[in-house]
């Protein structure tokens, strides 16, 4: 509920730090050497939205495992990026806080992939949409 929230009121900035999975490949700098470049591309995945997707490719023609996933051509791997900075303005203009409607006496929750927001209960089917975008 919007009353309890410890970490500000409606209108205050939040500072947040998240990390992020991005596509892309190590290339060699010399062929002779064996350090190398990161190539990123702006393909990404933030973490707080779970693993990046296991792609096969001709590098990696069964994916990768133990933590690693093989990106999509023309990438080769997925990279996490943790956040090195002290945090970046939260939330972006026009964003609002709205409290969520309930089920059952409780407090529905967020679920569904970017761009297809709803609500959703936690012990039964019901599902409710978002007001405006998310």
């Amino acid at each position: 509920m919007l009353s309890q929230c410890p970490y500000g009121r409606p209108g205050d900035r939040l500072w947040v730090r998240e990390s992020w999975w991005q596509a892309g490949d190590w290339q060699a700098t010399y062929p002779e050497d064996d350090t190398g470049a990161w190539f990123g591309s702006k393909r990404i995945v933030y973490s707080a939205d779970g693993a990046p997707p296991n792609e096969p490719n001709r590098h990696y023609p069964s994916g990768l495992r133990n933590g690693a996933y093989s990106a999509a051509e023309p990438n080769k791997i997925w990279r996490h990026r943790p956040s090195i900075y002290p945090g970046q303005p939260f939330p972006i203009p026009g964003a609002r806080l709205v409290e969520p409607p309930r089920c059952h006496g409780e407090p529905m929750r967020l679920a569904g992939p970017a761009g297809a927001r709803h609500w959703a209960c936690s012990r039964c089917a019901s599902t409710a949409p978002l007001e405006g975008k998310a």
